[in-house]
């Protein structure tokens, strides 16, 4: 394998995940299980656009089009709550709370999905984000590469983050996790590798970049942070000049693109709106008083709970992750440029998630941590490398894997 051209290494890696994610898609269908947390009301989103070319979900909810992605055949007793906004044009414009971002990425399997019927129609919308799982696994495969020039550490480090939680389950599950994953991976790689970006894909970096906030207000503290650190690489590093506004004009139109379709729809600027709909003085102070009284212990513990709790945290898990707490001394005596820029990008999307006690619903172990993953596996991988203890390196590779957990 090893002597295969990187090209050709690459397309059997991406078809490898490809081909078992979608085996893990069609072992949970036939299973009996559907969709649940967010996953209807983003698919929700997604028939709205496949019918009537709109975000405006009042025919959905009025109609009950949970019956297309839902067959009543298989489920006839579903009801969808409502989880949406009214618009401020009134209440014939509802809007979604989810983002669409990912409701478009996953139109075209959803259109092909409504000329089927049963299981096999939750087949094709549940394998709808397995393609860009799978390319996940080779945009970190690539990284790994960049950063060590080692084909064995970097196909171990590929095997394990793909197919490990959180991205193996995420990978057959509709969540913007994913998507939001790849893009900054590709970003990231692009932004510090050794080759000068060709024009192309400086537009490309900024227009992925540009689409942050369409997945989700979240990955705003995300946004930022990765233009501030590919805008410092392209310029330091590969002396990019008058290029680096093909990278970008694109993010900062997109950015401008959002609070305008925030207006749209609610005619503010202010995007809390997407949560609280149309804003008014009580909602705003209401706003304020949750946020001013939430109690500190309650955000700590919230923090914590992403990596040590029973019902979600990621190292309960995944164990193997834990050796990146080894990794990021390694990073700190080799590599502390990566270090701060990892810092940057993971401080301020966690300690957001955690200032608002955030904790997820329904959905695969992990969720919040999954958008930094891939650097917790570049931190294994400083372990690996450099570790000289023997004993610690059999704790990793005997650590639980996830073959007896259910998403």
């Amino acid at each position: 394998f090893t002597r295969l051209p990187q090209k050709k290494r690459t397309w059997i890696l991406f078809l490898t995940a490809f081909l078992l994610y979608n085996l893990g898609a069609a072992v949970l269908v036939s299973g009996g299980r559907a969709f649940a947390g967010d996953e209807p009301y983003y698919l929700l989103t997604t028939d709205s656009l496949y019918q009537d070319l709109d975000i405006n979900l009042s025919d959905q909810y009025g109609e009950g089009d949970h019956v297309h992605f839902y067959p009543p055949e298989l489920y006839p007793n579903v009801r969808l709550r409502a989880y949406a906004r009214f618009g401020h044009k009134g209440e014939g414009y509802i809007w979604p709370i989810n983002q669409p971002g990912v409701s478009v990425l996953i139109l075209p399997w959803y259109a092909l999905s409504q000329l089927c019927k049963g299981r096999i129609l939750i087949f094709l919308i549940r394998s709808s984000l397995t393609l860009w799982a799978a390319l996940l696994g080779v945009q970190a495969y690539l990284l790994f590469m960049q950063f060590w020039k080692n084909e064995k550490l970097s196909l171990l480090l590929w095997l394990l983050y793909s197919f490990t939680v959180p991205v193996f389950f995420f990978a057959f599950h509709i969540y913007p996790a994913v998507p939001i994953t790849l893009f900054s991976v590709y970003i990231f790689r692009k932004a510090t590798g050794p080759d000068p970006p060709t024009r192309l894909e400086y537009a490309l970096c900024g227009f992925l970049l540009a689409l942050f906030p369409f997945f989700g207000l979240k990955y705003n503290m995300i946004f930022w942070p990765l233009l501030l650190i590919a805008g410092y690489y392209f310029i330091r590093s590969h002396k990019a000049g008058s290029r680096i506004l093909l990278f970008i004009a694109f993010p900062l139109a997109g950015l401008a693109a959002y609070y305008l379709y925030v207006y749209v729809l609610y005619g503010t600027f202010n995007p809390i709106a997407i949560y609280e709909g149309v804003l008014t003085p009580d909602k705003i102070q209401n706003f304020q008083d949750v946020m001013r009284d939430t109690p500190l212990m309650l955000r700590i513990d919230s923090f914590l709970d992403y990596f040590l709790d029973q019902r979600d945290g990621l190292l309960l898990y995944s164990p193997w992750y834990l050796f990146a707490l080894a990794g990021f001394i390694e990073m700190f005596r080799r590599a502390r440029g990566t270090l701060v820029a990892f810092a940057l990008l993971a401080g301020p999307f966690l300690f957001n998630y955690a200032f608002f006690a955030h904790r997820q619903g329904s959905s695969p172990q992990g969720r919040v941590l999954t958008p930094l993953s891939w650097m917790a596996a570049v931190a294994i991988g400083y372990f690996l490398l450099h570790n000289r203890k023997r004993m610690y390196t059999c704790l990793l590779y005997t650590s639980p894997s996830p073959r007896d957990q259910r998403p």
